[in-house]
């Protein structure tokens, strides 16, 4: 059924054609260091890390696909198949169209050449991919933190970050407004049922028009002919 649905997906996806269209272009160029992930919207995985900046730059510089604008430079940590891929989504404004490169990393060590020569935008994108989950973009003019302090501990968004309880003496949690909320309520009913003063709901004054029904009240109603059709 799950299948199903997927191929259904798929069949309906309004970028599937086109991102096979470019990754077949890509293929018959860089051969097998390129492969092929047919999900809802297709993306290529760059599996021959040396070929990676000839891929990205071809990208950016070739006629048949002219990506201009670096759209963003992502990550996804895998910590079950020990990977994190670094995700870049890239468009052509001339072309109209737009793709999505994926290099799979291994999480221990997660290094790839910059892309910043490519598309300047990149510098920060990747010092927030850096930041947040540790990839490191090999030939970086400024590689650091974008978003934490320097010496912080640990990148966020890797799946078994331990945050630490407090930096440099300044706690890192703060407790919920929700819980002092409940808390308040807690306090002024405890100090209701001391002086034993009653509550009474409160009516609306504003009535319902002529024939309307309650949620609350449909969904009993249904649940009851439910259970006369099973009778």
């Amino acid at each position: 059924m799950a299948a199903n649905k997927q191929e259904e997906a798929r069949n309906k996806s309004p970028t599937r054609q086109k991102a096979q269209e470019l990754h077949a272009l890509l293929a018959a160029k860089f051969g097998e260091a390129v492969e092929l992930v047919d999900a809802v919207d297709p993306y290529t995985v760059v599996k021959d890390h040396a070929q990676f900046p000839a891929v990205m730059r071809h990208l950016r510089e070739d006629p048949a696909f002219q990506m201009d604008f670096l759209r963003s430079v992502t990550g996804v940590d895998w910590p079950d198949d020990s990977i994190i891929e670094s995700v870049y989504h890239v468009y052509s404004y001339r072309l109209a169209h737009a793709h999505v490169v994926k290099v799979r990393l291994p999480r221990a060590l997660p290094e790839i050449p910059t892309v910043e020569g490519v598309w300047p935008t990149a510098n920060w994108f990747e010092r927030e991919a850096y930041d947040l989950l540790g990839i490191v973009y090999i030939g970086h003019s400024d590689l650091r933190r974008i978003m934490l302090p320097d010496d912080w501990v640990g990148h966020p968004l890797r799946k078994d970050y331990a945050e630490q309880e407090d930096y440099r003496g300044i706690g890192t949690t703060r407790a919920s407004p929700l819980e002092a909320f409940k808390q308040m309520d807690l306090a002024r009913k405890k100090a209701r049922d001391e002086k034993g003063v009653v509550v009474v709901p409160q009516q609306s004054p504003i009535k319902p028009p002529e024939g309307w029904v309650s949620p609350k009240a449909k969904k009993g109603a249904a649940a009851e002919e439910a259970e006369e059709g099973e009778a």
